[in-house]
Formats: structure tokens, C-alpha cells, sequence
């Protein structure tokens, strides 16, 4: 339908008043849709509602708030976001979305544990977005995608194909000095963590390191379980694990990045652990038999009550506890 203005100084006085309203109107829906866009994430089914980890520490511990805060957005029916992708260069990460601003403004939601299970992490509002913490290490959190967070931490090409030159050097000097013409061997990764673990702060607090006694055990385990047994040897502390083991089936990783010593140690058939989240990723994506140190903490420590009573929400289901 076509509009006939009508003329003369009313129909100029109703032209401007016109416009004003026009001019109302658009503000008003420019700061809707503006209130909209802070509304939590839509996606084809719905509205759903997002949680970020509060990403702190080394690899292993942010492997954890990874692996957790992604069984938790599962289970919870959320999307997981995070603050920002420190651990793509290691990982094939693209696929998880990341917003600094909306994860750095979000409410705390953080764990009475930071190595045992807490069910109420499960009961966060279902109408809020959070950022959960603070350390969230317990397999429980995403045991049922286990293969999904497999998935996750597919290492990047160039660090696997370092990892496999490695242990094929290994394999060649291993054979050539070998009286058996039997060349299938088995890759048995052994992380001894101290380092930082020997400060006064840490000792205090509960860390109990295993003795040189613990990884022999372990080792003599290993050889008895498998034939054609080689160790592949990384730690923080290279020369007291070399001066402490050492033999021809033993070898040491020359590397100085931790994240090369995580893809070497993945890449081994079993594993031998000490203490810390380190050791824990590195057999928990290697599979095959782990054995792991029974005691990490003293008892009546303020670690130790980190802990469930028995740890078991901590090391993973079928892993041999030794001392």
C-alpha cells in the first residue's frame, strides 16, 4: 500500500515525529540482540550451557582438567570451552573451542579434592556457566569416554616420529649387542620424578619419593612378566636415575623437553611409575601393564587428605601398587 504524506507544517511535524519513533525502535532491537549474544551458546538442539577448566600447572596436571572437565561437560550435557589451547602444540586440540574472555569472567566452581573424586562437581546448576578447578585428578570424571579422551591426546606427528627414531636407535644397539636372534622387543617406559619434589616446601606438605628399591622391584616384575624387556629411562633428575639403574637392557632419553619425554614414554609398550600426573598420562596412553608407587603420601600429610582413603579414585583400575 502506498503512502500519500500530507503536506504543509503538519505533515513535516509528523515526518520528524515519525522518525524519532523509527530511530526508538532500531535502538531497541540493536540492544536486544545485543543482550542476546551474552546468553550462553545455542546450538542446533537447544540452548546449552558451557564450563571451562582453570587451566594451572605442568602437562599432566592440565591433562587432567582436560580429560575431567570434558567427562564433566559430557555428562552434564554442556559444551567445553577453554581459556586458551596451551597444550595444541603437543596435541591434536583443534577441535575444542576457546574463549579467553568468556572463561576469564565466568564464577569458580572448584573441587574439595584435587586427587579423589567429588560427585558434587557433578551438581553444578544447570542454568550457570562455570569455571571449574582446581586440579580434578581423578579418572572417574571421564572413565565412561575413556576412548574419547584417547582420542584427545593424539600426539602431533613431529613428536612421534622423534619418539619412534628413538627407540629404533634403541632397538638397533639393543640387537647388535644381544646373544638371541629373537629382535621383537618390549618397551617398558620408567619415569622417576624429583627434581622440585626434593624441596623442603614439598616435603612438608607430603610428597614421599620411592626409593631406588621400589623401581628394581619393579623392573625385576617386568623382566619375569615379559620377554626381550628394554627400559626406556626419563626423569627430571637424569643423573641420580642413571647412577642408580643401569644395565645393558636400560637405556636414557637424552631429551630435555618434557613434552618429547611424555610422547617416548606414551610410546612404550608398559610402563614403571614414581609420583605425579607426568608418569600418570604417560602410562595411561601407553596401556599395557603399569605398575605405580603405593604410598605418594605421608600419612597425615596435608596431600595425604587430597586423596580418597585407599587412592584408589586416583590410580587407574587394573595398575599394580608397589612399594
Amino acid at each position: 500500500m502506498r503512502i500519500i504524506w500530507p503536506k504543509g507544517r503538519i505533515s513535516r511535524n509528523i515526518l520528524l515525529v515519525l522518525t524519532a519513533l523509527v530511530t526508538i525502535s532500531i535502538i531497541n532491537q540493536s540492544h536486544y540482540h545485543e543482550e542476546k549474544r551474552s546468553t550462553p551458546i545455542q546450538t542446533s538442539v537447544g540452548e546449552k550451557y558451557y564450563i571451562c577448566p582453570i587451566l594451572t600447572g605442568g602437562i599432566g596436571n592440565q591433562m587432567f582438567l582436560y580429560a575431567s572437565t570434558y567427562g564433566i561437560a559430557r555428562s552434564t550435557n554442556r559444551i567445553m570451552l577453554i581459556e586458551s589451547n596451551a597444550l595444541n602444540n603437543v596435541f591434536h586440540l583443534d577441535h575444542i573451542q576457546s574463549s579467553p574472555t568468556l572463561c576469564h569472567s565466568l564464577p569458580n566452581k572448584v573441587s574439595i579434592y584435587d586427587c579423589a573424586y567429588d560427585e558434587d562437581m557433578l551438581k553444578i546448576p544447570a542454568d550457570i556457566n562455570y569455571q571449574i578447578g582446581k586440579y580434578l585428578q581423578s579418572y572417574k570424571y571421564f572413565y565412561k569416554y575413556e576412548q574419547d579422551i584417547k582420542r584427545m591426546f593424539r600426539f602431533r606427528q613431529s613428536l612421534k616420529d622423534s619418539a619412534n627414531q628413538f627407540l629404533a636407535e634403541v632397538t638397533r644397539n639393543y640387537t647388535a649387542k644381544s646373544t638371541t636372534t629373537n629382535t621383537t622387543i618390549t618397551f617398558i617406559g620408567v619415569h622417576v620424578r624429583r627434581g622440585d619434589l626434593l624441596d623442603d616446601h614439598y616435603k612438608k606438605y607430603g610428597y614421599v619419593l620411592p626409593s631406588p628399591d621400589y623401581v628394581h622391584k619393579a623392573m625385576d616384575f617386568m623382566r619375569r612378566k615379559f620377554q626381550q624387556t628394554v627400559f626406556i629411562l626419563a626423569s627430571n633428575d637424569m643423573p641420580w636415575a642413571q647412577s642408580n639403574f643401569h644395565g645393558n637392557d636400560t637405556f636414557y632419553s637424552s631429551n630435555t623437553d618434557p613434552k618429547l619425554d611424555l610422547v617416548l614414554l606414551a610410546s612404550c609398550n608398559h610402563s614403571i611409575t614414581t609420583v605425579g600426573t607426568y608418569g600418570w598420562w604417560s602410562a595411561f596412553l601407553a596401556g599395557g601393564t603399569t605398575i605405580y608407587y603405593k604410598y605418594p603420601a605421608r600419612e597425615g600429610s596435608p596431600l595425604r587428605k587430597q586423596f580418597s582413603s585407599d587412592y584408589s579414585d586416583f590410580f587407574y583400575p587394573g595398575w599394580i601398587g608397589m612399594d
